[in-house]
């Protein structure tokens, strides 16, 4: 349609000339003179050349018809003369769309059927996204309701735990310091599959001081000492059947460090317990004692660790003590730490 248009100017001329030849000229009277003509030798013959008057009158329709399509054609060209604008912005809409397809523009058919088809899928999909979307709401509060419940489990468990590692505290010399555990509940985009709250431990380890994270409030010593305190009360629950505690005396003596090596007596009880210790008052309270040392010799370093006897255990306590000359007055302390524990 677009070509017929834009050669809208040629075609009338085209037309017009065909029309023209049509009916302003002898063709038309040229048929009737002829068929006239036969019809006179028709009558005088008895209907012998009925035919050819058939085939001449059929001419002369035929004409008038060509003549009509003719003109109704040139009508139509001149009625519609304004549709290029119309259909020249019909075509670059098409071309824009097979550019945007990376196809011609003859197979922009094909390619709507395959789009047609992809968004019935689509349709399909989105049916099963709102089941998923049910699902997930389900699935959503059977999680929320089962966290609740973890959380008020934790919190009662929380205030038992507190409660008990507030009572150890006045046994490890910490007897002004308190000791709690907070549970928040976190935002929904935090939630996870531990459950939607936050556990963390505070302390005040001085009566008057607010209460912080334990991490940053306590020093090195109280830090060790919260957490014997933790393990004494966690121990017979996590399953575990061996402990390991490097230096939880560190930053700590004297009366402290014997409460530390009691607790630590205590906790074997229960588990099977490993300390690795500088002090002598943690050390009294070992069942079984290795003394561990280290030498140099070139650049190879060599650990060695020697199981202690009873007499061995008392003679490295003393030497705890005093340091390497060991005097007599350090034996005797030794003794009488390691009587206490007997």
């Amino acid at each position: 349609r677009r070509l017929e248009m834009m050669n809208a100017s040629k075609l009338l001329e085209s037309l017009n000339a065909a029309h023209q030849a049509l009916n302003g000229g002898a063709f038309a009277m040229n048929i009737r003179h002829a068929l006239s003509a036969v019809d006179k030798a028709n009558r005088l013959t008895e209907n012998k050349y009925q035919d050819i008057l058939k085939i001449l009158d059929s001419a002369l329709v035929e004409l008038d018809e060509a003549s009509n399509e003719i003109a109704s054609a040139i009508e139509n060209i001149e009625l519609n003369a304004n549709e290029i604008g119309t259909i020249e912005e019909r075509f670059l809409a098409l071309k824009s769309l097979a550019r945007k397809h990376t196809c011609a523009i003859d197979d922009l058919p094909d390619v709507l059927t395959e789009i047609s088809e992809k968004l019935k899928s689509i349709r399909k999909n989105s049916d099963d996204i709102l089941a998923y979307q049910k699902e997930l709401i389900i699935a959503k509060d059977t999680y929320f309701q089962n966290a609740l419940r973890l959380h008020e489990c934790r919190q009662k468990a929380a205030a038992l735990l507190s409660e008990c590692v507030q009572n150890e505290l006045s046994f490890l010399k910490m007897s002004k310091a308190q000791f709690r555990i907070q549970i928040e509940k976190l935002p929904e985009e935090n939630w996870q599959a531990k459950g939607i709250d936050k556990v963390f431990f505070e302390v005040a380890t001085n009566a008057g001081l607010p209460f912080g994270a334990l991490s940053k409030i306590a020093s090195g010593g109280e830090l060790a000492r919260f957490m014997l305190a933790l393990k004494v009360h966690l121990a017979s629950n996590t399953g575990v059947e061996t402990l390991i505690f490097d230096e939880v005396d560190s930053g700590i003596g004297g009366s402290a460090a014997e409460a530390v090596g009691n607790r630590l007596y205590k906790l074997s009880q229960s588990v099977q317990v490993f300390v690795v210790t500088h002090s002598p008052q943690v050390a009294s309270f070992g069942t079984t004692n290795f003394k561990v040392s280290k030498e140099t010799i070139g650049n190879t370093t060599t650990s060695t660790v020697i199981l202690l006897s009873e007499a061995q255990k008392k003679e490295e306590i003393a030497r705890m003590l005093s340091g390497e000359k060991i005097s007599d007055e350090a034996r005797a302390a030794a003794d009488k730490l390691i009587s206490k524990t007997a």
